[in-house]
């Protein structure tokens, strides 16, 4: 139960992800960390396909992954991607 494509776009203090469905997930772990391959802490349980992290500190490079859960329950990480935001003020 692997969740692959995981994508992110950079806002003004926010971060946008999405990412596709595994088949027999019921929710995700969003995981957030600022260090890359470790230190990931779950920042929302989520239903949907998508998920904006906000109140981040603009110019900081964050790192996310997902996993899928079901009542088997939770699969691997997401490959991790990164985004940094910006101000565009």
């Amino acid at each position: 139960m692997l969740v692959c494509r995981l994508a992110a776009a950079a806002g003004d203090a926010t971060v946008a992800l999405s990412w596709n469905g595994a088949a027999t997930a019921t929710s995700y772990y969003v995981k957030r960390s600022t260090t890359s391959g470790s230190g990931f802490a779950t920042i929302a349980t989520n239903a949907s396909l998508t998920f904006t992290n906000t109140g981040l500190n603009n110019g900081t490079l964050y790192y996310f992954v997902v996993s899928a859960l079901n009542a088997s329950g939770e699969g691997g990480n997401s490959t991790e991607v990164s985004a940094r935001p910006t101000s565009f003020a």
